[in-house]
C-alpha cells in the first residue's frame, strides 16, 4: 500500500512540475520586468539556456522515480525517450504562439538537461540496487 501511495504522490508531483515547465516555456513574459534583474550570461552561456537546463533537469529524475521498474536500464531509456519527446513538443509548441519563438539551442539545452538528469538518477538507482544486493548477500 505504501508503494502505491508513494507512486501516486510522485505522479502528482511529476504532473505538477511538467505543468509548471509548460507554463514557463509558453507564457508571455515580455510585459514584465521579470528578466530585468537577470544577467545576460552566466559563465559565457546565455541565461535563457541556463534557465532551460534548470527547468528540464528535474524532469527525468521525477519521471524515473515515478515510473521506475526492476531494471535500471529499461527505466532510464523509458524516462529518456518520454522526456525528450515532451521537451521537443514543448519547444515546438512555442512556434504556435505569437510571442514566443522556437530556438534550436533551447532544444539542445533541454536535451542536455534531460540526458544529465537521466544519467545521474540512473547511477544513483544502480548504486542503490547494488548496495541492496550486497546487503542481502551478506545477510544470508
Amino acid at each position: 500500500m505504501f508503494k502505491l501511495k508513494g507512486r501516486i504522490i510522485a505522479f502528482v508531483i511529476l504532473l505538477s512540475y511538467v505543468a509548471l515547465v509548460c507554463y514557463m516555456c509558453l507564457a508571455n513574459f515580455n510585459d514584465t520586468d521579470m528578466a530585468s534583474w537577470l544577467p545576460k550570461e552566466l559563465f559565457g552561456i546565455k541565461i535563457d539556456k541556463c534557465i532551460h537546463f534548470c527547468l528540464f533537469f528535474p524532469v527525468p529524475i521525477l519521471f524515473f522515480i515515478t515510473f521506475h521498474g526492476k531494471r535500471v536500464v529499461h527505466s532510464a531509456i523509458f524516462a529518456l525517450v518520454c522526456c525528450i519527446s515532451a521537451g521537443t513538443a514543448i519547444e515546438y509548441s512555442q512556434k504556435l504562439t505569437a510571442y514566443r519563438t522556437f530556438d534550436v539551442y533551447d532544444l539542445y539545452a533541454n536535451y542536455l538537461a534531460i540526458v544529465c538528469g537521466t544519467f545521474i538518477i540512473s547511477v544513483v538507482f544502480a548504486i542503490r540496487k547494488f548496495y541492496i544486493y550486497i546487503n542481502n548477500r551478506n545477510n544470508k
